[in-house]
């Protein structure tokens, strides 16, 4: 991902065509739209992955820990050093994607508790359908 700034066109053709020089695809956006989808995509679930952890810790579950739970999980315990500086630097945006998936999860979490798992079902349905669609043929 190469974010646009105002400057010099010329650096940024020389950037993209490095970045396509090694087999990447370079991808143009804002240094705005840059944050928000790093957030979501990486950033929120280094948070999430880490309260996972913490929680199974504190509730005494890692007997139950299987194969699903060690790959939603990989991510975590990343370095806190690294973490600080990323936390700090993109942490409106960060928090922004935290509340997004709080809302879906009580959302979620309130029709189970009025015994309707349809609404985890539709979830789970999407996810899938998006999965599939986003795998390589």
């Amino acid at each position: 991902v190469l974010c646009d700034a105002p400057g010099d066109a010329a650096a940024l053709a020389v950037v993209r065509g490095f970045v396509a020089g090694l087999g990447a695809v370079p991808v143009l956006m804002s240094a705005a739209e840059h944050d928000r989808a790093l957030a979501l995509t990486s950033h929120a679930p280094q948070v999430v992955a880490s309260a996972l952890v913490v929680l199974s810790e504190r509730g005494a579950c890692q007997v139950a820990e299987g194969p699903g739970f060690a790959s939603t999980t990989r991510i975590a315990g990343g370095n806190p050093a690294v973490w600080g500086d990323i936390l700090g630097t993109n942490a409106d945006e960060i928090a922004r994607a935290l509340r997004e998936i709080g809302a879906e999860l009580a959302r979620v979490a309130d029709a189970l508790e009025r015994s309707q798992p349809e609404a985890a079902l539709e979830l789970i349905r999407a996810a899938r359908q998006t999965s599939l669609r986003r795998r390589p043929a």
